[in-house]
């Protein structure tokens, strides 16, 4: 599509991060099934990888991690793909490449148009033998979309025609072979539309120089005059048709939805992501396009967070476990042993571990508290909406009490053993005794086990069972948007607590007294009352139960 035309990426390119280790050996593909496209290049054996093109402000390299790292944030995991624009006379590989490879993700580089005639008569071979052998030592898989939309209607008097593109995109291929540039995968990458007229499949250099087929899809309704709003489905289905002849992986390679009715977009990517799983077997990497163009004529603001409800449905989507094939938490990068403070307690502490377990595999239970009432929970009446507290614009809700309890309650449609609990806090006061700001409850009411805060604004686990409390020493600031995560498992009697992504040092414990009960319901905030006057005041946003 429209794509970078646009992104020209400034030719200051800073020099590799320094203290990070490049991973020593090459990864390899998944185990290669063979036949439905999951046989290849850096393919999952199953679900599909998640990337972004993101963008806020400047392209520096401070605003490029910090966006990236807060993006990661928000879904509490690792992208497998960070997509990033060069001009074609750019030096490959930057600063970018090496950061995304320490930490954990597969970069993926759009690499400019350039006149095939000049690539066919040899003119820049150097150039690309240069980029390939740069490509090559990073010793690590690389994406590499070259020449992307060729069919593009402003593009063609690079392409010179279809015999023209083909001849340039082999000729840069074999110049990565020759240099043994056997890392990178080739992502032949025309825009959806292009595949619906055909002409897509008219530029295609041939499955011997292809590893991935890929195409750049947006829903371009409301904002563009005459255009219907359009699922998933319906933009990359012809991509996807064409992959599975050719048994090639699909990527989706920009993916963009605007704003239309409330909840709309949010809705619109749940529904892509039950596509994906039910109707798309060769798609294996999911890249979305998260910047906003409204400024520029004739196109809009693609961001993921336009609404709270449009970044609910990425979340969700991105803690599938299809579109989150490596599982889990994004790792806390502390590298000193985390310390368990001693409870003031006679009863013996739960063993601390350090790797959380994994999230479970589905949505129970989600709510951005968009609605006109809180009607799917039981609360206090010192539990209201609210739009002055609200994590991403709209609403959320807010607990507040001098004398009591503050709480919601919801009753799940069926009890769990392990359950993902995560959502958005903010402490608007400290409590005066030490309260609930999530509670698990079985069946008969019984608490299963909660995560308190106490008036210094430490977070700690409490075994309602035990009356064991375990302690962090991490402080939740006051007055600004924190992440919250639980993760709880009854059968293993597992318990961790997060922030912002990153296990809390500490908060990992086993053996309490909740083995064995299954959740069935959750609370926010405290019921209190029952032994002491409690203040405090919680807001909450974007709860997601899995």
């Amino acid at each position: 599509m429209r794509s970078t035309r646009r992104r020209q990426i400034r030719a200051a390119l800073l020099l590799a991060v320094a203290s990070v280790g490049v991973a020593s050996t090459l990864h390899q593909p998944s185990a290669e099934a063979g036949g439905n496209g999951r046989s290849g290049k850096f393919v999952p054996a199953e679900g599909a990888l998640l990337g972004l093109w993101s963008r806020r402000g400047d392209m520096t390299q401070a605003n490029v991690k910090a966006n990236i790292t807060n993006k990661e944030t928000q879904l509490g995991r690792k992208l497998d793909i960070d997509h990033h624009f060069y001009k074609w006379e750019a030096t490959l590989p930057s600063w970018k490449e090496t950061w995304d490879i320490s930490n954990g993700r597969t970069p993926m580089i759009a690499w400019s148009v350039v006149n095939t005639l000049d690539v066919n008569a040899g003119a820049w071979d150097t150039h690309i033998r240069n980029n390939a052998r740069g490509l090559k030592a990073l010793n690590h898989p690389v994406f590499l979309r070259w020449f992307w939309e060729p069919e593009w209607t402003q593009r063609t008097a690079l392409t010179n025609g279809y015999a023209e593109y083909q001849k340039a995109w082999r000729r840069i291929h074999n110049i990565f072979q020759q240099e043994g540039a056997t890392n990178v995968a080739f992502v032949y990458c025309a825009t959806a539309w292009g595949f619906v007229t055909g002409t897509a499949q008219s530029y295609y250099p041939g499955d011997a120089y292809v590893d991935w087929v890929c195409s750049d899809g947006y829903n371009w309704a409301p904002g563009k005059p005459g255009s219907k709003w359009e699922s998933f489905e319906k933009i990359f289905r012809p991509t996807h048709d064409f992959a599975v002849a050719h048994n090639k992986p699909m990527m989706a390679g920009e993916i963009g939805a605007q704003e239309g009715a409330a909840g709309q977009k949010g809705a619109w990517f749940t529904e892509a992501r039950e596509q994906v799983k039910s109707s798309f077997p060769n798609l294996a990497a999911f890249v979305y396009y998260d910047e906003d163009r409204s400024m520029y004529a004739g196109e809009f603001n693609w961001e993921l967070d336009t609404s709270t409800s449009s970044l609910n449905g990425w979340i969700g989507l991105g803690r599938d476990p299809y579109f989150n094939t490596k599982a889990g938490p994004v790792p806390t990068t502390t590298t000193a042993a985390p310390t368990t403070t001693a409870a003031p307690t006679t009863t013996a502490q739960p063993t601390t571990t350090t790797a959380p377990p994994p999230p479970p595999p589905s949505t129970v239970f989600a709510d951005d508290f968009e609605g006109t009432a809180l009607s799917a929970w039981t609360r206090s009446a010192k539990a209201t909406q609210s739009t002055t507290h609200a994590q991403a614009g709209g609403k959320g809700v807010v607990v507040t009490t001098s004398n009591g309890g503050a709480y919601l309650a919801k009753t799940l449609s069926s009890s769990k053993a392990g359950v993902t609990v995560d959502m958005w806090i903010k402490v608007l006061q400290r409590p005066s005794v030490g309260s609930s700001l999530v509670h698990l409850r079985d069946g008969s009411g019984t608490g299963l086990i909660s995560v308190n805060l106490r008036p210094s604004g430490e977070v700690v686990i409490r075994d309602p069972a035990t009356g064991q409390m375990t302690y962090s020493g991490s402080i939740v600031p006051n007055g600004s948007w924190q992440r919250l995560t639980l993760f709880f498992n009854s059968t293993g009697g597992t318990a961790t607590v997060a922030l912002n992504g990153a296990a809390v040092p500490g908060l990992t414990v086993s053996g309490g007294g909740w083995v064995g009960g299954n959740v069935a319901s959750i609370e926010l905030g405290d019921v209190g009352g029952q032994r002491e006057a409690k203040s405090f005041s919680f807001a909450f946003d974007t709860l997601t139960v899995m």
